[in-house]
């Protein structure tokens, strides 16, 4: 397995891995019910390609990719935000992670991460973050096995 930045060419690809996640693992393998309904797209094809475009505009977003035989397996997305007024004002945010379902379990996810953070650490961020469904508990046990410590918990309902 290599692990490395994305390129324009992986494009196609990693558009395939990007509707993966936001709309097979999301809306058809984590998320069930009311949870469902709050992270629904209106119109999917339209939001999701303008969301994906986006990831490639400028230097806003750092993506790495894992390929084994010439095929991605999975990536990360990641952006430096600042916070204005902190103390801690530099955030490397993960943005997206996703390994292909057959590569999970593997240390695919750990190894993306890691690079993630080596390359925030580059841009002197001052901490991390990363955010997950609460019901993604594998996800959630990595972050937590790698460091990660519960900040906010956000609750959400429908009128």
């Amino acid at each position: 397995m290599t692990i490395r930045r994305a390129q324009t060419k992986d494009k196609k690809q990693l558009y395939k891995l990007f509707w993966g996640l936001h709309v097979g693992y999301h809306r058809e393998d984590l998320l069930t019910g009311e949870t469902a309904i709050l992270a629904r797209y209106k119109n999917p094809k339209k939001t999701l390609k303008k969301e994906f475009d986006n990831y490639f505009k400028g230097k806003k977003y750092t993506i790495f990719v894992a390929e084994e035989s010439k095929k991605l397996i999975g990536y990360i997305c990641g952006s430096v935000q600042r916070k204005t007024g902190k103390v801690y004002n530099k955030e490397g945010h993960i943005e997206d992670l996703y390994i292909v379902k057959e590569r999970r379990n593997k240390g695919v996810g750990t190894k993306l991460i890691e690079v993630m953070i080596n390359e925030f650490s580059k841009l002197k961020c001052t901490h991390l973050s990363i955010a997950s469904y609460s019901q993604n508990i594998k996800a959630i046990s990595l972050y937590r096995r790698l460091g990660y410590k519960d900040h906010i918990l956000i609750l959400k309902k429908r009128f």
